[in-house]
């Protein structure tokens, strides 16, 4: 959020401008000004945000996943636009390199690792409330064609997931051999 619109919506609104007004003026969301305005709209926001991000600690991955990796959809996938981010429209499909993948919800995410969470790499056991200790990794990797589906998407160990870096499983499990290969 920019911290530089809070004098500058103030004082618009001081003026007599209306929320619609300072919106054209600014090019910045009604959402924003609210927040600056409103009468205890901040700590409802920290506290929402608080409340989220400790009701499950995969919920900050699984968002990390999808957004870091989502290419700008076609026309009609998204439903409005604010300052030039896309809302997509619930259950749509998104295009990553021409190719559609649908963008799976965190229940989808939570059935798919199942009850007892392990890194699809190693098989460690992994302990999701440990949020440092483990990432979403694509199967496939995008620099090689993968996408941000439920099926590319595997749970692994942090230590893991950072060897593999941008590799193929084949390319990982190469390295691995010569690894282990060298210290026989």
């Amino acid at each position: 959020m920019n911290k530089n619109l809070k004098p500058k919506i103030l004082e618009l609104r001081e003026q007599g401008f209306t929320y619609d007004e300072i919106v054209e003026k600014l090019q910045c969301s009604k959402g924003t000004i609210s927040y600056h305005l409103g009468e205890g709209v901040k700590e409802k926001t920290r506290q929402r945000t608080n409340k989220n991000r400790n009701s499950n600690p995969l919920r900050t991955k699984y968002h990390q996943f999808k957004t870091k990796t989502r290419k700008r959809p076609k026309m009609g996938e998204y439903t409005s636009t604010v300052k030039g981010i896309l809302k997509l429209k619930r259950d749509h499909f998104a295009t990553i390199e021409g190719k559609y993948c649908y963008m799976f919800t965190l229940d989808e995410l939570i059935e798919h690792i199942g009850d007892n969470p392990k890194c699809y790499l190693t098989g460690k056991d992994i302990d999701l409330s440990k949020s440092r200790s483990y990432s979403l990794d694509h199967i496939i990797p995008r620099s090689k064609g993968g996408d941000s589906s439920l099926e590319n998407c595997g749970l692994a160990c942090r230590e893991a997931n950072q060897a593999k870096s941008d590799l193929s499983l084949e390319e990982f499990v190469s390295l691995c051999e010569l690894v282990v290969n060298k210290f026989k």
